[in-house]
């Protein structure tokens, strides 16, 4: 009889155990994992692993990483374009340009020229401007400041007569390159080509070959 009773209530007892917390009570199996902030937090934004970290410079997916092949400033990426160099010219050394035997040209004009800025030489004062008919030097400009900072050049021109064609040929002191005219102007004796207010604009290009 004490056996029973003693059965009865560690029955008891053991239901009142199991159910009386209810089901707030129920302790789920498989809880959620909870990693405090710090250094192995990956979620962390103090984290510098964070894979999600979108100022990240190695993050793959990230557009400012350099190696990240869907940026299109990659410098490994073969599909990037490089930029083309730019083109070395020859240099030479300062002409020493001048009129040999003035006596021997019964005619002569006037040329006052200016350097446009299409041409992409910077002026200075060392610079030099010759014209020539065939290889032979005609005249030698000289440079005159008009007003501040506005220049013209002025040369006195020989020649033998009507007809003569006539080159032009810059050099510049700070580059060290060579320019000349791909066109020719013809020789008038006693005329002039251009004027202080209004000086021809010379068409030059830089000399690619010694």
């Amino acid at each position: 009889m004490n056996k029973i009773k003693f059965l009865l209530l560690l029955f008891v007892f053991l239901i009142a155990s199991c159910g009386g917390g209810g089901d707030d009570d129920v302790t789920d199996p498989n809880p959620p994992v909870v990693t405090p902030p710090g250094p192995d937090n990956p979620d962390d934004p103090d984290n510098p692993d964070d894979p999600d970290d979108p100022d990240d410079p190695d993050d793959p997916d990230n557009p400012d990483d350099p190696d990240d092949p869907d940026n299109p400033d990659d410098p490994d990426d073969p599909d990037t374009p490089d930029e083309p160099d730019e083109p070395e010219y020859p240099t030479f050394e300062a002409p020493e340009w001048k009129v040999d035997n003035y006596s021997k040209y019964e005619y002569s004009m006037t040329a006052y020229m200016s350097i446009p800025a299409s041409a992409g030489i910077e002026e200075d004062w060392n610079d030099e401007l010759a014209i020539f008919s065939s290889s032979e030097c005609r005249g030698v400009a000289e440079r005159l400041e008009i007003e501040d900072s506005v220049h013209i050049w002025v040369a006195l021109i020989y020649g033998t007569g009507n007809n003569e064609t006539l080159t032009f040929k810059y050099y510049s002191s700070k580059s060290k390159h060579m320019y000349q005219s791909p066109s020719y102007v013809t020789f008038r004796p006693d005329e002039h080509m251009g004027d202080v207010d209004s000086p021809m604009s010379l068409d030059l290009e830089i000399v690619t070959s010694e």
